[in-house]
């Protein structure tokens, strides 16, 4: 289903459904309600749906960073270089054709993510919503000559991670110090004045 997503129109992508089977579900509920929408995108394979996948002009996108040289690279780093599923492609024009999808399929879920915020501001909730939008893993993205999320660098580690609180004004702040995935229940908890 993932590899063609290019070949479908946007409103039929895994995104799209899974935003419109939210949406229906939260047509449904009363306030006080919680959720956990787990987008599969941007994820591999890198295809963006329909006009997602034009978006972003491959000949405009950056290249990644390069692999150091051989003789200072780690084992495990030349290891995975030669492993099919973990080596980017060698090719600028498939590397480039790569991002450009994987641009597409974020700018795909903000779309998404706009559409769920216009229905809580319609619903009068998103005064009262606290949202959480974060990831599981980054991606390589051809940075260092790999892609999808191997360990090594910072690429894999470094995570969108957006908290909005109504009730907070943190609009802007940025915070530097290091967090984990593990933080967001207890956080949330906190923040609804449960017990962690």
């Amino acid at each position: 289903a993932l590899r063609g997503e290019t070949d479908r129109p946007a409103e039929y992508s895994l995104t799209g459904f899974l935003t419109g089977k939210f949406l229906e579900w939260l047509e449904i509920q009363e306030p006080g309600w919680f959720a956990h929408v787990s987008f599969l995108r941007p994820h591999p394979p890198y295809a963006a749906a329909g006009d997602y996948s034009r978006l972003y002009d491959p000949a405009d996108v950056e290249l990644p960073i390069a692999p150091v040289d051989a003789h200072q690279r780690h084992p495990l780093h030349e290891i995975a270089l030669g492993v099919a599923a973990s080596a980017a492609p060698l090719e600028e024009e498939s590397m480039r054709h790569l991002r450009a999808q994987y641009y597409g399929m974020i700018s795909e879920v903000d779309s998404h993510l706009g559409r769920i915020i216009s229905r809580l501001e319609e619903r009068g909730e998103y005064g009262e919503t606290l949202i959480v939008v974060t990831s599981d893993h980054g991606d390589q993205l051809g940075d260092h000559g790999l892609i999808e999320k191997l360990g090594f660098f910072p690429q894999s580690y470094n995570i969108l991670g957006i908290w909005r609180d109504p009730r907070l004004d943190l609009a802007g702040r940025v915070i530097e110090n290091y967090t984990e995935n593990v933080d967001i229940a207890p956080t949330l908890a906190d923040a609804l004045g449960l017990e962690i």
